[in-house]
């Protein structure tokens, strides 16, 4: 297929500083320490690379690592010892939300107390462009690859069918669509948009809630609901 539009992101707390002054939006706070410390596990010769071909920091930062993928960074289509990077996304804003409150409740289930007021994330949308890209959405073993908890199929479907941008359903919402990227050339070099959210874990509820720019609650997504 022909993959070519827009796709969403949420990532923690380093898009804050990073997309200060580049895209629309009012971002306050600028986690530099963050940028240090991130920079410091990254391939250094991968990064200026990418800085020097126009890349956007939240653009190149799944590709900064030096491959192959350590077991403990295995995901769904990112097995051990997998020579490729991942840049994961969603076909709309609803996607991205549930699939990031997934793995944030799923950090912070085991603590003892709820979290804060609420933690920043941001979440921008980026253009992708693949002529080649692979759909598995009606893949007949796609609940097997899609399995909520084991990712043993998703694994050996990606080792056995590499490629450069897949989309398969997300694990997360009912219905919605998430694409994995392999590689940076099928990304424009900057987000086109960016928001800010905040997410709140509640443990008693054994909820998310996720509260919009304006402080006004945007999602509450039980750990059920994507778990």
């Amino acid at each position: 297929m022909h993959l070519q539009g827009e796709i969403w992101r949420t990532v923690e707390r380093d898009g804050n500083w990073a997309l200060q002054g580049k895209v629309p939006g009012d971002i306050d706070d600028i986690g530099l320490l963050e940028e240090f410390v991130e920079e410091t596990k990254a391939n250094r010769s991968v990064v200026a690379a990418a800085q020097r071909s126009g890349y956007h920091f939240l653009i190149y930062t799944p590709f900064r690592y030096d491959p192959p993928v350590p077991p403990e960074y295995a995901a769904r289509f990112r097995p051990p010892y997998y020579t490729k990077n991942v840049f994961y996304g969603a076909r709309s804003l609803d996607v991205s939300i549930h699939e990031a409150s997934f793995y944030f409740m799923r950090e912070r289930r085991h603590l003892p107390t709820p979290s804060g007021s609420g933690e920043p994330r941001t979440t921008f949308t980026v253009g992708v462009d693949d002529a080649q890209a692979v759909d598995i959405t009606k893949h007949p073993d796609i609940e097997k690859i899609m399995d909520r908890t084991d990712h043993a199929a998703s694994h050996a479907y990606i080792l056995q069918n590499p490629c450069d941008t897949l989309v398969y359903p997300s694990a997360r919402f009912v219905g919605g669509e998430c694409v994995a990227v392999f590689e940076i050339k099928c990304l424009e070099k900057a987000p086109r948009s960016a928001w800010q959210y905040r997410f709140q874990y509640l443990k008693g509820s054994d909820l998310c809630v996720i509260f919009n720019d304006r402080d006004e609650q945007s999602y509450a997504i039980g750990w059920g609901e994507v778990s």
